[in-house]
C-alpha cells in the first residue's frame, strides 16, 4: 500500500490542522509555538518535513 504525499501550505496549516497541532503542543506542556523552514517560507516539496519550534514550560 502507498501512502500519499502532500504538500501543504502554511495557510493551508493554519486553517486545517491549527486545532490538532495546539492540542498536541497543550498535551506536551509546550508554548509559544512557531513554523520554520520550507513550509513557512512556502517552497515545501514533497520531500519537505514540517519543522516547529516550541518553548517547553518547566515543571518542578
Amino acid at each position: 500500500m502507498k501512502t500519499k504525499l502532500v504538500v501543504i501550505s502554511l495557510a493551508e496549516l493554519r486553517e486545517e490542522k491549527r486545532a490538532a497541532i495546539l492540542d498536541l503542543v497543550r498535551r506536551h506542556g509546550a508554548r509559544n509555538l512557531r513554523v520554520y523552514g520550507s513550509v513557512a517560507r512556502g517552497e515545501a516539496t514533497r520531500d519537505s518535513d514540517l519543522d516547529l519550534l516550541v518553548s517547553r514550560t518547566c515543571s518542578a
